[in-house]
């Protein structure tokens, strides 16, 4: 969890200007936050598509956020989700085959890494899920080796890939910028309004 808080400079000139109304201050940084916020889920959803292979409503879909108020001048963004099946990253096949492939399928979660996986195929199962599967190297049904159990194979959830180093640097510099250049900005709208 990352805080961001206003920077000294930004609110010594903010009391120099709006220090008689504590009211409009309180305005200005409710708007300025939930503008912040705004421009963070767009900001999360560039940068994670920077590093990884993934499409930008997956990340979308796992942002939330809570907007700032006059009366509780504080604001949040969270992401939650479960770890992605492969087949929402960039693969090769990109779809099922309508045979059984002799090639190996290659998967590329990071931009720039792929890997060939020899033990990953395609399956259709009977609920009309498709996805890329593995042999677990179980036997079901009194160890018939033609009932061999398999599991779908995942990636990295959306969190983590937000969690990345690169990824949260790049979104905590953007945070503060946006948020001190907007506080200003409300506050000298709510001055000369």
């Amino acid at each position: 969890m990352i805080s961001i808080d206003f920077d000294a400079n930004t609110l010594r000139k903010v009391q120099e200007l709006l220090g008689h109304s504590p009211q409009k201050l309180q305005a200005a940084a409710a708007a300025a936050i939930n503008r912040t916020i705004g421009t963070l889920r767009k900001e999360i959803s560039a940068d994670v598509r920077k590093n990884y292979e993934v499409k930008a409503q997956t990340v979308k879909e796992t942002i939330s956020s809570k907007k700032a108020t006059k009366a509780q001048p504080y604001g949040s963004i969270k992401s939650t989700g479960y770890a992605l099946p492969l087949s929402k990253f960039r693969i090769n096949p990109k779809s099922m085959p309508k045979r059984r492939l002799k090639r190996r399928v290659v998967v590329s979660t990071k931009k720039g890494v792929s890997s060939a996986k020899g033990n990953l195929f395609w399956a259709k199962m009977k609920s009309g899920h498709k996805g890329l599967f593995y042999r677990t190297g179980k036997f079901g049904r009194k160890n018939n080796p033609r009932f061999e159990k398999i599991k779908e194979a995942y990636g990295p959830s959306v969190p983590t890939m937000i969690s990345n180093e690169k990824v949260l640097q790049g979104i905590t510099e953007k945070a503060e910028e946006t948020l001190n250049k907007r506080f200003l900005h409300e506050v000298n709208h709510r001055l000369f309004k």
